[in-house]
C-alpha cells in the first residue's frame, strides 16, 4: 500500500550534478525513493553523494509520498543506536549507520537503518535465528550493501516507523554508485634521492649517476606506472629529463643527461593498475657530484706468465675532474695485497687467478670492491731446461 500526505519541509536542497549516486529504491509502504534529480523532473536539484576517499554519504533523496530522506550529519544525531554517519566501507562494499526522513509533524518523521543485525535465516524453522519478528530471508539478511565492481546497491534497509522494508535493487530498479569510487588515486610518499657516494655509481661517466626512489601507496593495488621529471627550475617549465609514462612496477628511476655540478629540482606521479594517477608529489632538491668517478682499469706483463714469473702490473684508471689517484688496493687473487699504484708480484703455482684493483681519487671518489676493476690471469708451468750432451 502507498500512503499520500501533505506535508511541510522547510530544508534547502543543494545537490544533483555533482552527486554520483542515481537511481530509485522501492517501498511497499511510501513507494519510489529517488537518489538523484539533476536530469530534471522537478524544481529542486537533489542526489545523494558517496565520498571517495572517506565513503561518508551526503545530500538527499526525494519520496512523492513521505518527503526529503537525509544522509546529511547534521540531521542524523540521536540516532536510535550505533554510529549515525551512513557510511560505504570502501573495502568490502558494506553500508552502515543511518538516514533520516525529514517530514514535519503528522507522526511521519522516522529512522531508516542501513545496516542488518547479522542474522541467520533457518529454513528448517522457518524463521530467523535470534529475531522471530523477521519473516523470510531476505528479511532476516537485510542491510545495504554496494558490488564494488559494478557500484550497484543490493540488499534492504528498515524503518520501523513510516517507510518499512526498502528495497534498493529489483528487475526493472536499482540505485548506483560510480564504480570508480573504489579506486581511490595513489599516493606518493617518501620520495628520496640516492646519496651520491654509492659504489653503484662506479663506470657512469658521461652524466652524473643519480637514482630516484619513491614508495606507492594505495591498499590493494599496485603501481602499473610511473613518470618522473627533474629541471633545474622548481616550476619544471621545462624539465632536464622527462621519463614519459613508464610501464613499469620499479619504484626508482635513473635519470640521464643531467650536468655535474648542478642543483636540480624533481618530482613523480604514479599509476595504479586500473589506471588512475595520483597528482605530482615534489622530492627534495638535489645537488649532483662534481665530477664522475675514477674508472679503474690496469694492465700486466708477461700476459701469460710462468708460475715464479715476476709480474708488472700498471694502474689504467682514469680519472676526472682534474684528479688523479690517490690509494690502490690491488687483491692478486692467491690471498697476496698490495696498496703501491704499480705493483709487482709472481704466483708460487699454475692456475687461474682473479685479480682486482680498488681506487680511490685525491677527491674521495672511489671505486672499489665489487666496483674495481676485475681480469682473470693465468699462469702455466715452466718449461724444463734442458741442455746439449755429447752422444755415447
Amino acid at each position: 500500500m502507498i500512503l499520500a500526505a501533505s506535508l511541510v519541509v522547510n530544508v534547502s536542497v543543494e545537490a544533483g550534478a555533482g552527486d554520483n549516486v542515481s537511481g530509485f529504491a522501492w517501498s511497499e509502504n511510501i513507494g519510489w525513493i529517488s537518489f538523484n534529480n539533476a536530469s530534471g523532473g522537478g524544481a529542486i536539484n537533489y542526489g545523494v553523494n558517496i565520498s571517495p576517499s572517506t565513503g561518508i554519504f551526503s545530500g538527499y533523496a526525494w519520496s512523492d509520498n513521505i518527503g526529503w530522506i537525509s544522509f546529511n550529519s547534521s540531521d542524523l544525531t540521536g540516532c536510535p543506536s550505533g554510529t549515525c554517519q551512513a557510511q560505504l566501507d570502501l573495502q568490502n562494499g558494506q553500508v552502515s549507520g543511518w538516514a533520516r526522513v525529514l517530514a514535519s509533524g503528522g507522526g511521519w518523521e522516522g529512522w531508516i537503518k542501513l545496516a542488518g543485525d547479522g542474522l541467520n535465516w533457518n529454513s528448517q524453522q522457518g524463521r530467523c535465528t535470534g529475531n522471530n519478528n523477521y519473516d523470510n530471508d531476505n528479511q532476516c539478511n537485510w542491510g545495504v550493501k554496494i558490488d564494488t565492481g559494478t557500484g550497484a546497491f543490493q540488499g534492504y534497509a528498515w524503518s520501523d516507523m513510516v517507510a518499512g522494508w526498502i528495497s534498493f535493487s529489483g528487475s526493472n530498479y536499482g540505485v548506483i554508485v560510480s564504480p570508480s569510487i573504489f579506486n581511490q588515486a595513489p599516493r606518493v610518499i617518501s620520495p628520496s634521492v640516492d646519496s651520491p657516494n654509492q659504489t653503484d655509481y662506479c663506470g657512469v661517466t658521461s652524466y652524473p649517476a643519480v637514482r630516484v626512489r619513491w614508495q606507492f601507496q594505495d591498499p590493494g593495488d599496485s603501481q602499473s606506472a610511473y613518470q618522473v621529471q627533474i629541471d633545474n627550475n622548481s616550476n619544471f617549465s621545462s624539465p632536464e629529463n622527462d621519463s614519459g609514462q613508464v610501464l613499469s612496477a620499479n619504484l626508482a628511476y635513473t635519470p640521464s643527461n643531467l650536468s655535474f655540478g648542478a642543483s636540480y629540482y624533481w618530482r613523480v606521479k604514479v599509476w595504479d593498475s586500473k589506471g588512475q594517477s595520483s597528482v605530482w608529489k615534489d622530492g627534495s632538491s638535489f645537488a649532483t657530484i662534481s665530477h664522475a668517478y675514477p674508472k679503474p682499469n690496469f694492465s700486466w706483463a708477461p700476459l701469460s706468465p710462468n708460475a715464479g714469473e715476476l709480474i708488472q702490473f700498471a694502474d689504467q684508471t682514469t680519472y676526472y675532474g682534474g684528479f688523479v689517484g690517490q690509494s690502490w688496493v690491488w687483491d692478486f687473487g692467491d690471498s697476496q695485497t698490495s696498496s703501491v699504484q704499480n705493483p709487482t708480484h709472481s704466483y708460487l703455482a699454475p692456475g687461474t687467478y682473479q685479480v682486482l684493483l680498488g681506487v680511490c681519487d685525491n677527491s674521495g671518489q672511489c671505486c672499489n670492491g665489487a666496483n674495481g676493476k676485475q681480469n682473470i690471469i693465468q699462469t702455466f708451468s715452466p718449461l724444463p731446461d734442458w741442455k746439449e750432451v755429447a752422444p755415447f
